[in-house]
């Protein structure tokens, strides 16, 4: 009896995880890599007789892992299924062998591997099962083994977003309590210097592309909507998907001093007890910016937003737009409790410095 080996690629680790679970049902000996490099390493000392890759990744992408796995086996051509969530036709990626929509496509991956090891792997090739190999291909240990998988991949899948919700709703409830002399102190001082309204209330785009209503503190003239036509080509974003800009005459006095701290954000905590928000997330974009958006920055609306993430502790609007989305992908892809709550302790000193705030 043989054992196929399948080699899996994709810097998302969450999809990973999932596809080989999915890919046990084969009965195959699975090995994973988060990066290209990582990849050429595992092709060179683990044999595989298929490599399921993501096409779209940074440094070496798919194709460019295909290419340069010939080299690594010395010209033996490796079989790769490509999956992807965008079709982009390269000589090396032919759409015959390229399955789309990755999440939502797992019975068409699962068909297509099972297909291409059939097609592509003869005796000579594949991988021996003999009890030198160290593999076991025992049907009952298989199984026993994809069942714990399956329930380890639920319970991660239903306790992180429960225990996250929990910590979110007391996080939130506690933060109106005690911050409610701030919030006051701050009222008062908007209207003071130019009346009401004292919040501002905003669409904002959430998970799935839904839209809920924002609301933060007024850091701006009453009339900044109808003077940001004049100045969009004044954006120090360097972007067309994103207006920031350093110095903006709209803001009021009040408005420069609780941006520095990121005070006018607070509002947002009500978001979080209604559900709009997490503490931690990806930032809420606006309808327009979304229209501009590509595949890549539709990632950042996989998962319900938050006040704070990756980029608001490494350099907050200094950062390009572009790394933005690196930086919110990347969170997507290793969240958990603990970077969450690792975040919240950064996001500390980034507020008390004021870098990248305006």
């Amino acid at each position: 009896m043989q054992l196929h080996r399948v080699l899996i690629v994709d810097d998302d680790k969450h999809f990973l995880s999932r596809l080989e679970i999915e890919l046990e049902e084969l009965n195959v000996e699975i090995e994973k890599a988060v990066t290209g490099e990582e990849a050429l390493e595992k092709i060179a000392s683990f044999s595989p007789d298929l490599v399921v890759s993501d096409m779209e990744m940074p440094g070496i992408s798919g194709a460019e892992l295909k290419r340069r796995a010939r080299e690594t086996k010395s010209g033996k051509e490796i079989p790769f299924l490509f999956v992807t969530g965008v079709l982009r036709e390269t000589p090396d990626s032919p759409g015959s062998r390229v399955v789309m929509g990755k999440f939502a496509g797992w019975e068409a991956v699962v068909a297509r591997v099972n297909e291409l090891l059939a097609a592509s792997v003869d005796g000579s090739d594949a991988v021996s099962t003999d009890g030198e190999s160290g593999l076991t291909t025992s049907p009952i240990v298989n199984s026993i083994r994809s069942v714990g998988r399956r329930v380890h991949w639920k319970v991660k899948a239903l306790l992180y977003p429960a225990m996250k919700r929990a910590f979110d709703i007391v996080g939130a409830t506690l933060g109106l309590i005690f911050l409610a002399p701030v919030f006051t102190f701050i009222a008062i001082s908007i209207l003071v210097e130019d009346g009401r309204p004292i919040l501002y209330t905003q669409d904002r785009i959430g998970k799935g592309g839904r839209k809920f209503t924002f609301y933060k503190f007024r850091s701006m003239f009453n009339d900044s909507n109808e003077r940001r036509s004049q100045l969009v080509g004044s954006s120090d974003d360097g972007n067309d998907v994103r207006f920031k800009m350093k110095d903006d005459p709209r803001i009021t006095r009040i408005g420069k001093v609780i941006r520095r701290g990121s005070l006018d954000e607070l509002p947002q905590l009500w978001n979080v007890l209604k559900g709009d928000m997490a503490v931690v997330g990806p930032r809420p974009p606006l309808p327009e910016e979304v229209a501009a958006y590509g595949i890549d920055e539709w990632r950042r609306l996989e998962i319900v937003p938050g006040i704070t993430c990756s980029w608001q502790v490494e350099g907050r609007a200094d950062i390009p737009f572009p790394e933005q989305v690196g930086l919110d992908v990347a969170y997507i892809q290793n969240r958990s409790l603990a970077r969450d709550l690792g975040l919240i302790i950064r996001t500390i000193p980034a507020v008390l410095t004021g870098k990248g705030a305006y």
